[in-house]
């Protein structure tokens, strides 16, 4: 299944949540029946700087293919504004599929 590709923006400071629909090649749901995810956030996909986490989160029912990525106020206040790549990985037992990337535009914000 090839990586689904999404950019999004994250306001620093603000509580960040945004709902994704995962689906196979054909249209249909993927089935998040038993698989975690993670998500993370660099300055590029060789740095080991500025790397931040999303929680990702399946919705229930898993075989609706749902996920939402979030993070607190508090979690984001840290990240640094600018231009940076993420991407989303599931995994069940030793399969791991990345099903989401992009760019990640984190604003700086006024009001702190």
């Amino acid at each position: 299944m090839p990586a689904g590709y999404v950019n999004i923006k994250i306001e620093s400071g603000a509580t960040f949540s945004i709902n994704m629909d995962l689906n196979n090649a054909d249209g249909s749901n993927l089935n998040l029946n038993g698989y975690t995810g993670a998500c993370k956030i660099r300055s590029s996909y060789y740095s080991n700087f500025n790397v931040y986490s999303l929680t990702v989160s399946v919705v229930s029912p898993a075989t609706d293919g749902k996920i939402i990525l979030s993070a607190t106020s508090t979690e984001t206040a840290t990240f640094k504004p600018g231009r940076y790549v993420y991407d989303v990985e599931i995994t069940s037992g030793s399969s791991v599929i990345r099903v989401l990337e992009g760019i990640a535009e984190v604003k700086p914000n006024a009001t702190r």
